[in-house]
C-alpha cells in the first residue's frame, strides 16, 4: 500500500510542479494518509493541505490522479 501511496504522490506533485518537481520541495503537495480497515477493507483517508495556486488547480489533478479501486482478490497491497 506504501507504494501505492508513493506513486499518488508522484503524480499529483508532477502534474502540479511539472517533471521537475522533485527539485521544488517547498512547493509541493503537503498531505497526510490514515489507513481504515487494514485486514477487512483496506482503504485510505487523506488530508491535503494546498496553497491558493494549488488549489486553483486541484480539480484537474484530482480528477487526473486516483487510481480506481483494486478488484477484492488483490488483497488491497
Amino acid at each position: 500500500m506504501h507504494d501505492r501511496l508513493k506513486n499518488w504522490d508522484q503524480r499529483v506533485n508532477r502534474r502540479m510542479l511539472g517533471s521537475a518537481y522533485r527539485r521544488k520541495p517547498p512547493e509541493r503537495v503537503l498531505w497526510m494518509a490514515f489507513l481504515e480497515k487494514p485486514k477487512s477493507n483496506p482503504h485510505w483517508h487523506l488530508v491535503l493541505q494546498l496553497t491558493e495556486e494549488q488549489n486553483a488547480r486541484e480539480d484537474i489533478v484530482a480528477e487526473r490522479s486516483f487510481s480506481p479501486p483494486l478488484p477484492p482478490s488483490h488483497g488491497g497491497s
